[in-house]
């Protein structure tokens, strides 16, 4: 995603969705702004993965400009987000992907790329907070008993369907890899 695909998202005046969220700024170090920022992140992981998108300004949902962002060291700054995300989500996420696109000068935007995660459901564990966030259309939103009941159920089934589904097609090393991969992410 670039430059042009932020501005389109603007143009086209595109809503949030449950795969799609648009914040004005990042979030800044108070405990308030950080559980929210794990809360957003989790929600899109226990959901279908998606989009977190800093420096676009929404009204009821709707993008409506590209404000940017301005920060000092960005590279400083995503590594910051990295290891909020990797000290406080339970079990960790792997596949968080974190980029700075450049916009006029000295602004930028940041997109979070948040795989849907095979280890799901994520807690954020942050402060004494061990909520589970789930999302829906209109944003996240605390997953119930049920919803949680749903998906440590879909976790465990996890390997039994890809394992019967994806390995008989598998040449033997591959399926061994793979079987590997799926003992060593095993939820705990």
């Amino acid at each position: 995603m670039g430059r042009s695909d932020l501005e389109a998202l603007v143009a086209n005046r595109v809503s949030e969705r449950r795969d799609l969220e648009f914040k004005r700024d990042l979030p800044g170090e108070t405990p308030e702004e950080i559980k929210e920022f794990l809360a957003e992140v989790t929600s899109l992981a226990n959901a279908q993965g998606g989009d977190l998108i800093f420096g676009i300004e929404e009204k009821a949902g709707v993008a409506t400009a590209l404000v940017g962002l301005t920060v000092e060291n960005q590279d400083k700054t995503l590594l910051r987000l990295e290891n909020v995300l990797r000290d406080s989500i339970d079990p960790k996420l792997i596949g968080v992907q974190m980029e700075w696109i450049p916009l006029d000068e000295p602004f930028g935007a940041v997109i979070i790329r948040v795989p849907a995660s095979l280890a799901a459901p994520h807690r954020v564990r942050y402060k004494k907070n061990g909520l589970f966030f789930g999302r829906n259309s209109r944003g996240k939103y605390e997953m119930d008993a049920q919803e949680l009941r749903v998906a440590f159920t879909k976790s465990e089934q996890l390997p039994e369907k890809f394992a019967s589904s994806t390995l008989t097609r598998l040449k033997p090393r591959e399926a061994v890899i793979c079987l590997s991969l799926l003992i060593q992410n095993q939820p705990r």
